[in-house]
């Protein structure tokens, strides 16, 4: 801008690996520095107060940045497709963070503050996937916004509602007091349940349990063996408010697909999963040498392992 305090646009084949916005500057447009080549690092003056959507997005080089400590909300699409980027230094005072901020930002693993209330759609879709403990001062969580994670942790007091739609494959829920697993609950993908998905995703609400009886009720419309074999074997393993009837509908049907079910663990290399179908009944003294060569065969040494060791004391 014409003072100085508004950066508007940056070059796309901008000649510096490094790039430090001028200590003048406030705030960033929108689109300001989109998909500018070459710039590896990059770094925000403190007195920066605003930046714009997409500012950043799809900046193919780049891997490090420092936003400045007074910016408390992250716009939506900021680092969208910056794939190389691989750390970014957050200030402790983020409180929102927009839809598809870092979506795609594929070897990221970006820190939850603990003052953060507000996470945007699809805002850590398709970064670094691994199990993360959502903070007590998240209020709102949109759709997608963990996509690809394999595990959400929170606590029995700060399940709050839509936090089935988040993307993860599996929500933990802690003892507030303890930290204790109270239960586990399993959710497939969308395309795995077809009509019943906004039935399974909308079983969580604002400071209540996880309505398992829509799960449980709902459990042979799931149209995925691979879902409903995780479903059956997490509601067995944490069986909260379980009836009997569905005791007996998750026991047989782990029984029943015992040998698909264990050859597709020993498949993607599951051990966790193995043992859980063994545990509830899938590997029997029928299928079980058949198991060990096809795992060995595989190359699942600790599969084959453990199907041994199952074998000797279990059968």
């Amino acid at each position: 801008s014409g003072d100085g305090s508004k950066l508007i646009r940056i070059p796309e084949a901008f000649p510096a690996l490094e790039y430090t916005v001028p200590d003048g500057v406030t705030e960033i447009s929108a689109h300001a520095m989109e998909s500018c080549s070459d710039i590896q690092s990059l770094v925000f003056p403190d007195n920066v107060k605003k930046i714009g959507d997409s500012a950043c997005a799809y900046m193919k080089t780049l891997e490090n940045v420092r936003l400045p400590k007074g910016v408390t909300e992250l716009p939506g699409m900021l680092f969208a497709g910056c794939d190389h980027l691989v750390n970014v230094s957050l200030s402790e005072k983020i409180r929102s963070v927009g839809d598809g901020c870092f979506s795609g930002c594929y070897g990221l693993s970006v820190p939850l503050s603990e003052t953060l209330e507000k996470i945007g759609g699809a805002a850590f879709a398709k970064t670094k996937p691994r199990k993360i403990a959502l903070p007590a001062s998240v209020k709102e969580v949109g759709y997608g916004a963990f996509a690809g994670y394999p595990e959400i942790e929170v606590a029995e007091n700060d399940c709050i509602s839509n936090l089935g739609y988040a993307g993860a494959n599996q929500i933990t829920v802690k003892s507030a007091s303890t930290g204790e697993i109270l239960y586990k609950v399993w959710l497939p993908a969308k395309d795995q349940m077809k009509d019943i998905y906004n039935t399974i995703y909308g079983g969580f609400k604002k400071g209540t349990k996880y309505n398992f009886a829509l799960q449980d009720k709902n459990f042979t419309k799931i149209n995925d063996t691979a879902a409903k074999f995780r479903v059956a074997l997490t509601r067995l393993a944490y069986p909260e408010g379980l009836t009997q009837e569905s005791r007996e509908m998750y026991t047989g049907y782990v029984r029943q697909m015992g040998v698909k079910i264990a050859a597709a663990c020993i498949q993607s290399g599951d051990l966790e999963g193995l043992r859980a179908a063994a545990e509830f009944g899938a590997v029997k003294r029928s299928n079980i040498d058949k198991l060990v060569e096809a795992a060995a065969n595989a190359g699942r040494t600790e599969l084959t392992a453990f199907l041994l060791d199952f074998k000797n004391k279990s059968l």
